[in-house]
């Protein structure tokens, strides 16, 4: 007799969906265009709290206060809280804590902005150097194709752009040489003989002769 093979059922593989459904939570984000993205940030740049700009007087307090450490600047709120008088003609206390405290958090956001804005000066730059590589290639090639049959297409091409290197070189090459502004008046007397009067040699030869 044969016995009886009890089959175990097979436990599904419960690793495999958490890793298909974080490959599928990590959509790849969208590329945006130049108008995109200012698109974008205009409408980002409408959604953060506008301050409004220093007077004249707060101005000149800040130049004067310039070298207050910040510890100073924290334990001078403190007046505020002592003294609802000061607080009337400054500011309540409750309200410059918390300005002092988004100062901390924007803080970050500005230097995040400033992280974001260099990123896109340097793409900026590859982008420019790219190009200028490309083109200059572009033309290399091009000047040798043209001399092959079946290319004359591009030697009006290859003239153009030899024509417009030519002259670029030659407004840097041409320095602006500053005039001479023009004596204004009489001429100028020489050394020699001053204004005025003869030459002391003219005079002793004259008196000699007397």
């Amino acid at each position: 007799m044969r016995k009886n093979q009890i089959k175990t059922p097979k436990t599904p593989n419960k690793q495999s969906k958490p890793r298909q459904q974080a490959t599928a939570d990590t959509t790849p984000a969208v590329m945006l265009t130049p108008d995109e993205a200012v698109a974008q940030l205009r409408a980002f740049q409408a959604q953060i709290p506008e301050i409004t700009s220093l007077t004249k007087q707060e101005r000149t307090i800040l130049r004067n206060s310039a070298r207050i450490p910040d510890t100073a600047i924290q334990a001078s709120i403190s007046v505020l809280d002592a003294s609802n008088d000061v607080a009337h003609v400054v500011a309540q206390p409750a309200d410059v804590r918390q300005m002092y405290e988004d100062n901390g958090h924007w803080g970050t956001f500005e230097n995040e902005l400033k992280a974001m804005l260099q990123r896109v000066a340097d793409a900026n730059i590859v982008r420019r150097q790219r190009t200028r590589v490309i083109a200059v290639q572009a033309y290399q090639i091009g000047q040798q194709l043209s001399k092959t049959p079946g290319n004359e297409v591009l030697e009006t091409h290859v003239k153009e752009v030899k024509r417009l290197r030519a002259a670029g070189r030659r407004k840097k090459a041409a320095p602006k040489t500053p005039q001479t502004p023009a004596p204004s008046g009489g001429t100028t007397p020489s050394p020699s003989s001053p204004a005025g009067g003869s030459s002391p040699a003219l005079v002793t030869a004259v008196e000699s002769n007397t």
